[in-house]
């Protein structure tokens, strides 16, 4: 079975080692430019989460203030989303996604976005409710059917540019409102704009 703790939990049970536990096996896997010069877990201003499957390190994540999208008092992004290969199967990305916009309410934010490059085509299907196949293998009652994936919003009207630098490397974006008014989210910068879908 998993458990998800913040990292004030993690230090309250002495298992705050766990993030670097994940981390480099991150690196051993070959994935960890999730981290390289983007994250440090004692200094990253943020809130992270840490999931186990069985009492063991199994991924993590971890909520940014949007310094990319300049509205840090309104904005949080999830970012350094991380499920270890050994268990990817068990589909803890899926239950973590939710309980960090829980995290993201209870701070305070009216919006947690996140964005993924269209190479990705599962993790983009099964965010723009394209879940069929995914849905044959679930794992957690009520993990696709719980209101959270009612309330993903892909916004077509821009694109993340995760490098201004190299701005044709483009990332979807998806958000939730947080306030359940009906929030317009307009980011100040660090998106490009797809005219195309206005």
């Amino acid at each position: 079975m998993y458990t998800i703790k913040t990292k004030q939990q993690l230090e309250e049970s002495n298992q705050l080692g766990s993030i670097d536990i994940i981390i480099n096996q991150a690196y051993a896997e070959g994935n960890g430019e999730t981290f390289d010069k983007k994250y440090h877990p004692y200094e990253t201003p943020g809130e992270t989460m840490v999931i186990f499957w069985e009492g063991k390190p199994a991924g993590i994540a971890h909520l940014e203030p949007s310094h990319y999208t300049g509205d840090e008092d309104i904005a949080i992004r999830a970012c350094r989303y991380h499920i270890l290969k050994k268990y990817r199967n068990n589909q803890l990305g899926f239950v973590l996604l939710p309980e960090l916009m829980k995290e993201a309410k209870r701070q305070g934010y009216k919006v947690m976005w996140w964005s993924l490059h269209e190479s990705n085509v599962a993790l983009n299907n099964a965010y723009q409710g394209k879940r069929r196949t995914i849905q044959s293998k679930k794992l957690w009652n009520n993990t696709y059917d719980e209101d959270f994936w009612q309330k993903i919003i892909y916004d077509k009207r821009f694109k993340f540019m995760v490098d201004e630098n190299a701005p044709h490397y483009l990332q979807n974006v998806y958000w939730i409102d947080l306030t359940d008014d009906g929030y317009d989210w307009q980011p100040k910068k660090g998106m490009r704009k797809e005219w195309r879908n206005f």
